[in-house]
């Protein structure tokens, strides 16, 4: 990914602090707009938009504020604020289940077919749930930093990835059980 810092140049202490707690967020970022956007050239420009609008707000950030958890949130934002005037949809979430490597072609084929059903499932869910599930099955946020990124409760955001846990488990077993309407 480009990383937009070599374009600034660096003054005071406060600004490297700053700058070296935001770079390794970057492809945090990036995969959280990926997975929104569908987009990898859009989910590229969103997070250098939104690397920009942090170092705008560089002197306005409290050090002691999790800065992960608003960088993701104002990344999301970026993102539905672009989905809105596109008029597109979320993208499913992918890679919440990788595949193992394996030299037997069959498992492969297997484990692919079932990381796509899983992935059309993920799509069926309502766009607050991929969020979650993105947020926490993916990139590892805590419940807290969730709440915060969503603008939720806390125990919003628990029932909300229960639900969709549940639904795609759910969907999952039907397919197995031989439903095509899963």
């Amino acid at each position: 990914m480009l990383l937009i810092f070599d374009f600034f140049v660096f003054n005071t202490v406060e600004e490297n602090e700053y700058i070296s707690k935001i770079i390794p967020l970057q492809d945090k970022l990036y995969r959280f707009a990926r997975r929104l956007l569908k987009n990898e050239e859009d989910a590229k420009d969103a997070v250098q938009e939104v690397i920009i609008k942090l170092w705008e707000k560089c002197s306005m950030i409290d050090s002691e504020r999790n800065i992960e958890a608003f960088a993701m949130s104002v990344t999301k934002n970026y993102c539905i604020d672009k989905l809105r005037t596109r008029h597109i949809q979320l993208v499913p979430i992918k890679g919440i289940f990788p595949t193992q490597k394996s030299l037997n072609p069959d498992i492969m084929l297997e484990q692919k077919e079932e990381i796509e059903i899983v992935e059309q499932i993920i799509a069926t869910l309502p766009a607050k749930q991929r969020a979650i599930l993105q947020l926490r099955d993916v990139e590892g946020m805590e419940m807290n930093e969730i709440a915060k990124v969503m603008k939720m409760k806390p125990n919003n955001v628990k029932v909300n990835l229960s639900r969709a846990r549940k639904k795609v488990k759910e969907k999952l077993e039907a397919y197995e059980n031989g439903y095509k309407n899963y």
